[in-house]
């Protein structure tokens, strides 16, 4: 966009990843010039200039962003504004007059035709006349005091649809559409005219513009599926020269044409690359035959505790599997003499280690699935597999998403929260934080840049819900609190909180003569503590306040800590970081280390093995609970549907299940062995198993799903006559119905290296169902409840008994 003859923009980067970066271009001298950035990274958002500044809105950065700022040209400055009622992306920003149009756009609900105005004198936002249809990444324009929204997509395909919007006579109508479908175009306005230019066709990953094409030889065309891709033509000629050259994640694969196929020749030192070459195939699949590669390994096996490298296998296999590979970056291109056919594809996928040896470990076996993740890494709830924690490499941003649970907290608080907290004790590491008397303090040698920590934010949730002055964290940890005044629930958290912390901070260091701690001066002993590397915080709503808790994963403020940091002297800044204690892993003064995994302490199994938490977590406990009585209670209210009488009978005593921690350990201790059969022991009443595929399915749908299917026999096949007999398939369903049933407890054993999942659960039962007998009491719902031992009450919900004394619900 235009500003003062300037072209202002920011963007994307070619690895997909959402930059704050923003570039202006001179026309006069046709050059490109770095201005200050956004506050925050972004990509998506919506653009719009009005008397000089330019106004961002929404846009994407793991989450959807409601937060809107402006750059005044003028004073090279940016200003957060009112943010938008709805969190969105790829929306559709111009300014109508004094007023900015937002149109359409995705958020979490999907592609929306909302339509929110901003009142830029009064800071405030309006709902408007919603459009006719859904879409985002839509063109817009205003030409004769009308806004013109055009193309775009509504999810599912691009748009060809133009809708006009006149605020006199308040509402959209259709128009004359344009005569191709696009998304993700741009629109100008000049001499009366609206143009409308470049955009995709079809989906988001299909260019129209022609600069998707590159050529690297007269006698092949290279069409890429991925819109990043760079290329640079060198010639063709010679085979020994690279006639492209193709950027993937930071690395650089030289691919040469000889005889019409494609070698790789060159990488970057330190990147290592792989080949596969597929035969001709008029519809190539880059994903899939990927997977039928990864999917159908050979490799040898001997004896030893390893699985090794086999050079008569597939090497991309070898290559991938091998567990010492942590980066990744996948190039691929398909060929052909007639652009209207695809017909030969290679890819090339590079990693970060060099290829094994003839009988090289490509893995280590274990006993059990992440016992042997290596120092710095965790094991990943859902895939199971060795992963890092948010700290990145040096000279990389870490804000990559957050990834926390608590939905009502938004990422851009998260970030703010983190971002003041570095910047704090990165003024102590640089010398640049003046102390008590106004003297500057002393340069800090080894402090660590916070890492935020999920854990930590609800531990600090639980505090902020209390609505108290002071907050006890647990033992070892360290808790910093305020009670902020605020007029209502709608102010803005952001800046209240991030103020607070601020203001916490500076009246802590006013109080410090040196880097040594302070008696009395405990939260900026929490904040400033050097050998604190997670952080987690959250807030909450009270009577006429706010409750901010902040949560560190060392104890600042303990007995123990006599000195806040080492202190050293000018250019000693990270010159003792860990683990090496120099400077290598320093990033903008503050050593950058790996957050230590800790496995979260169960509040439904408190002594459960820790060894065990990789695999269960209370989520997956609650959902193990919850869908059996989901299921007994629809039974027991006669909503069950049964295939031979359409809905089963009701239950006059159905109790509720409670969860046993004792069954889930007992078939935890055998099901971590992967042995693909179920365990069986004398302390097992009865149980139900399956081994459930795809492997890498995420294991809170794997347990649904297979818990869906032990109960799927009452309406597949039907049970008119409610009885129990032996040898029919309806055993599982049986474990769930009974109404001997009392409790259940499961565990669950991701087997990657085996390529499935163990899923299963035991059942405490008052007294064994033999064959014939009634699985349950047919009769009116909750009746007999009261004849159950112990006596019972019917559940305020409804189906099932609860004991007395606790709550209905």
């Amino acid at each position: 966009m235009m500003i003062q003859n300037d072209l202002v923009s920011g963007g994307k980067s070619s690895e997909n990843v959402a930059l704050s970066k923003v570039e202006k271009y001179d026309p006069l001298t046709r050059q490109w010039v770095p201005i200050l950035p956004m506050p925050s990274e972004r990509s998506e958002v919506g653009v719009a200039v009005c008397n000089g500044k330019v106004y961002v809105v929404g846009g994407f950065n793991d989450d959807f962003s409601a937060l809107v700022e402006f750059f005044d040209y003028t004073l090279n400055s940016w200003t957060e504004v009112a943010s938008i009622p709805q969190s969105t992306s790829s929306v559709s920003a111009v300014f109508l007059g004094d007023n900015l149009y937002v149109c359409g756009g995705e958020c979490k609900y999907g592609v929306t035709n909302a339509v929110h105005v901003f009142h830029r004198q009064e800071n405030r936002w309006a709902s408007g006349v919603s459009m006719l249809t859904k879409r985002y990444f839509a063109a817009v324009a205003v030409l004769d005091g009308c806004i013109y929204i055009m193309g775009g997509s509504d999810g599912t395909s691009s748009l060809s649809s133009v809708e006009r919007f006149s605020p006199d006579v308040g509402e959209w109508e259709k128009v004359t559409a344009m005569q191709s479908q696009r998304s993700s175009c741009a629109a100008a306005v000049l001499n009366g005219k609206i143009y409308v230019c470049g955009g995709l066709r079809h989906r988001r990953n299909h260019r129209v513009a022609s600069a998707s094409r590159c050529y690297a030889n007269p006698a092949y065309r290279f069409v890429f599926q991925e819109k990043s891709q760079e290329c640079l033509y060198f010639g063709a000629t010679q085979p020994s020269r690279p006639s492209k050259l193709f950027k993937c994640d930071g690395s650089r694969v030289e691919v040469c044409t000889n005889s019409g196929r494609d070698v790789a020749v060159g990488v970057r030192v330190g990147f290592y690359w792989s080949a596969f070459i597929s035969d001709y195939d008029a519809t190539p699949d880059f994903v899939v035959k990927l997977k039928k590669t990864l999917e159908s390994p050979f490799f040898y096996n001997t004896e030893g505790p390893t699985l090794n490298y086999d050079d008569g296998g597939p090497e991309l296999f070898n290559l991938l599997m091998r567990s010492s590979v942590t980066k990744l970056g996948c190039v691929w291109v398909t060929c052909s003499a007639d652009f209207n056919f695809y017909g030969l594809m290679t890819f090339y996928c590079l990693t970060n280690q060099s290829p094994p040896g003839l009988k090289d470990p490509i893995y280590e076996v274990g006993t059990g699935v992440c016992s042997g993740c290596p120092q710095g890494t965790f094991c990943e709830a859902g895939s199971k597999l060795c992963a890092r924690t948010l700290s990145a490499p040096p000279g990389e941003r870490i804000f990559k998403g957050f990834k926390c649970r608590n939905s009502l907290i938004a990422e851009e608080w998260r970030r703010k929260m983190l971002n003041v907290h570095n910047d704090n004790r990165r003024k102590l590491a640089k010398g640049s934080q003046r102390g008590e008397g106004g003297a500057p303090l002393p340069t800090a040698k080894n402090m660590n840049q916070l890492i935020w920590d999920c854990s930590l934010e609800d531990v600090a949730y639980e505090q902020a819900v209390k609505c108290t002055e002071s907050v006890t964290p647990p033992a070892g940890y360290g808790a910093v609190s305020s009670m902020i005044w605020t007029k209502a629930k709608p102010c803005n958290a952001w800046n209240k909180t991030v103020q607070a912390v601020k203001d916490i901070w500076r009246a802590g260091s006013t109080k410090q003569a040196s880097h040594k701690k302070v008696a009395g001066n405990d939260d900026f002993s929490q904040m400033a503590y050097y050998k604190t590397s997670g952080i987690g915080c959250s807030y909450s709503w009270c009577t006429g306040r706010l409750s901010l808790v902040c949560v560190y994963n060392k104890d600042g403020a303990a007995a123990s800590v006599k000195k806040l940091y080492t202190k050293g002297g000018a250019g000693d800044t990270c010159k003792s970081c860990e683990p090496n204690k120099n400077q290598k892993n320093c990033v903008d003064g503050l050593c950058d280390v790996s957050l230590p995994y800790v496995p979260s302490i169960s509040t439904i199994c408190p002594r459960a093995f820790s060894s065990f938490a990789v695999w269960l977590t209370d989520d997956l406990r609650t959902i193990a609970l919850d869908m059996h009585n989901y299921y007994r209670r629809l039974l027991a209210m006669g909503w069950a549907k049964d295939k031979q009488i359409t809905y089963a009978k009701t239950a006059a005593a159905m109790p509720e299940l409670t969860y046993d921690c004792g069954i889930e350990e007992l078939i935890m201790g055998g099901l971590i062995d992967c042995a693909g059969k179920p365990v069986a022991t004398k302390r097992l009443q009865t149980y139900s198993f399956y081994v459930f595929k795809p492997y890498n399915a995420p294991v809170e749908e794997a347990l649904q799903k297979v818990i869906e299917r032990w109960w799927s026999p009452l309406a597949e096949k039907g049970i008119p006559d409610n009885k129990y007999h032996e040898g029919e398939e309806l055993e599982n369903y049986v474990n769930i119905a009974s109404s001997q049933t009392r409790k259940v407890g499961c565990g669950i054993s991701a087997c990657y290296r085996k390529g499935w999942i163990e899923i299963q659960c035991g059942y405490g039962m008052d007294e064994y169902i033999d064959d014939g007998d009634d699985i349950y009491e047919a009769g009116k719902t909750c009746r007999n409840c009261a004849k159950l031992k112990p006596a019972m009450r019917c559940s305020r919900l409804g189906g099932l008994c609860v004991p007395w004394g606790r709550s209905l619900f």
